[in-house]
This record gives structure tokens, C-alpha cells and sequence, in this order.
């Protein structure tokens, strides 16, 4: 029998709860799989908020704070 050697997942938080849930996630799953000898780990983190009425005070900080952050991937869109 081959050997189970890739695991995913995808779980949706929510966002005022987004420490609390992230921590136990971390004690809870990643410690383990971080833990076995030669395991390469990554954790993705996707934030896709809905603003029905736009978001013209915030675009300029979170987008600088992205960039500072060195996300691999951000921007705002139209639509």
C-alpha cells in the first residue's frame, strides 16, 4: 500500500474571530503535520472580503500594508 504523503484542506474563518481560530488551527493541525520528519508545510491565507458600497477609505493603507507584508498576489477591483 503507497504511503498517504499529500494533505489539503480549505476552511472558511471568520474574520472577527480570525486570531482565536488561526491559533488553534496551528496547535491543532499544522504542529502535527510540521512535526514528521522531512515535511515541507506551507499555509496559504486568502482574504476576499464583499463591499457592496465600496471601499474608498481604506484602499491606499491596505494595499500599502500588503506590499509591506510582502503578499505574493493583492489588489482591489472594480465591479
Amino acid at each position: 500500500m503507497q504511503p498517504l504523503k499529500h494533505f489539503g484542506d480549505s476552511l472558511r474563518l471568520h474574520a472577527m474571530r480570525l486570531s482565536r481560530d488561526v491559533d488553534r488551527i496551528a496547535r491543532e493541525v499544522v504542529q502535527h503535520l510540521t512535526g514528521l520528519v522531512k515535511a515541507e508545510v506551507e499555509v496559504t491565507l486568502g482574504i476576499q472580503p464583499f463591499i457592496s458600497e465600496g471601499a474608498p477609505d481604506v484602499v491606499r493603507v491596505v494595499t500599502d500594508n500588503c506590499r509591506t507584508l510582502k503578499f505574493t498576489t493583492f489588489g482591489f477591483e472594480r465591479g
